[in-house]
């Protein structure tokens, strides 16, 4: 008898002990690798376009007017600072979606470490998620290339071959402003037919973190106090060290 009840105590403060583990899911950094936690590897098929347009965190259900930032190679880190940086904020593909469709751990508990760990199917995965962030974009957007970048921005990436063609054929998006990851230079990546010259853009120190001013654009852009207002949309939580973005510049931006 007095072996069962001991048989029994252990069996219950194994129980609480499982109830307190889930009930305070652990941190990014503590996660440890378990095989008692496998899961099976996520399908890539279940990731499209499509997908990560329906299942955006609810403070970006919205379109994006003005704050959709984009860039190329090697700017992961960059393009978040400056983003977090303005005023109101800017938002970039790592602020949109759940934290768990970032994580590139190769932990048996994570369904989408198999996606991760394999180039190509890395590229697709965040090509979609791409193109979906592209579609967000309203009224004008811009691009962070690195200063060597600038001038000739890469022509392979996704920037390029994704985000850009949708932000042309699917989106009101009249205007792609560029800068260098310094925000030391600035100018005009595309300009959609008839949207006349700016006079002056995406300048990362001046009002807002932004500025559209131009001759009949500033009215065509439609922007006004309501519009600024909207700008400051409630933002996800970073969902891991800055410095562990690093690891999605191995993508083709």
């Amino acid at each position: 008898m007095a072996s069962l009840k001991a048989a029994l105590s252990i069996i219950c403060l194994s129980l609480l002990a499982l109830q307190t583990v889930c009930s305070h899911p652990l941190s990014y950094d503590d996660q440890a690798p378990s095989s008692a936690e496998e899961v099976p590897c996520a399908s890539i098929d279940t990731y499209t376009e499509s997908w990560f347009s329906a299942h955006t965190l609810p403070a970006f259900r919205s379109p994006l007017h003005t704050t959709a930032l984009f860039y190329t190679r090697n700017m992961s880190v960059a393009a978040l600072k400056y983003a977090a940086a303005q005023s109101p904020p800017l938002t970039t593909i790592w602020n949109v979606w759940p934290c768990g469709l970032y994580d590139h751990r190769p932990t048996p508990s994570n369904p989408l470490r198999c996606i991760h760990a394999d180039a190509a199917l890395r590229q697709r995965f965040y090509e979609a998620m791409s193109r979906a962030f592209a579609l967000k974009a309203r009224a004008a957007a811009a691009v962070m290339h690195a200063p060597a970048d600038y001038d000739d921005p890469p022509l392979d990436g996704i920037w390029a071959r994704v985000e850009l063609p949708a932000l042309k054929d699917a989106t009101d998006v009249g205007l792609v402003a560029k800068l260098d990851s310094l925000a030391e230079r600035w100018g005009v990546a595309w300009r959609r037919e008839g949207v006349a010259a700016m006079g002056r853009v995406w300048k990362g120190r001046v009002e807002a973190g932004a500025s559209w001013i131009a001759d009949g654009v500033g009215g065509w852009l439609g922007w006004n106090d309501e519009l600024k207002r909207k700008r400051g949309v409630a933002r996800g939580e970073s969902c891991m060290p800055l410095s562990e973005y690093k690891w999605f510049d191995n993508i083709n931006w």
